[in-house]
């Protein structure tokens, strides 16, 4: 039974051995990765304390902004916003129908054809009056030449 025993002590000694190496091997691989987290963060700590002020001023705006809109009047722009809708929504009714100035240009076509009409006798005018200017405008420097009389 010695023999068994001393070849269960070799092999558990053997098995011993290899769990030491490898926990050895594992506490090394652990140091390793610890310096190499040391490395990142001491490389990085300036980056991320910049990313953190920002993301508190970015807090902080947010805030504000949040403030802002909670004070604002909100209730009375959407009041005056439906007002001038409404308000919008009768002058194109007014129009589709036709009343006004602009509603009669848009549904009554004897305004527009008058219109036209006007413009075009403007037109003539101011084209007679450029061709013949004497017939409108009588001009002197010395004033009128009184007309006589002969029959007196």
């Amino acid at each position: 039974m010695t023999g068994v025993n001393n070849v269960m002590n070799s092999e558990t000694q053997n098995n011993l051995l290899q769990s030491l190496s490898g926990l050895t091997q594992s506490i090394a691989n652990i140091n390793q990765l610890s310096s190499s987290m040391i490395r990142i963060v001491d490389t990085n700590e300036k980056t991320f304390e910049r990313v953190m002020d920002h993301v508190e001023a970015s807090s902080e705006n947010l805030a504000n902004l949040t403030n802002t809109l909670s004070q604002a009047p909100l209730a009375a722009t959407i009041k005056n916003f439906e007002m001038t809708s409404d308000e919008l929504k009768g002058l194109v009714s007014e129009l589709q129908k036709g009343q006004g100035t602009a509603g009669k240009l848009l549904k009554d076509d004897t305004l527009y054809n008058e219109l036209v009409n006007s413009s075009q006798a403007l037109e003539a005018l101011l084209t007679d009056l450029k061709t013949h200017p004497k017939k409108y405008v009588h001009f002197s420097i010395f004033g009128r030449k009184e007309k006589t009389n002969t029959e007196d």
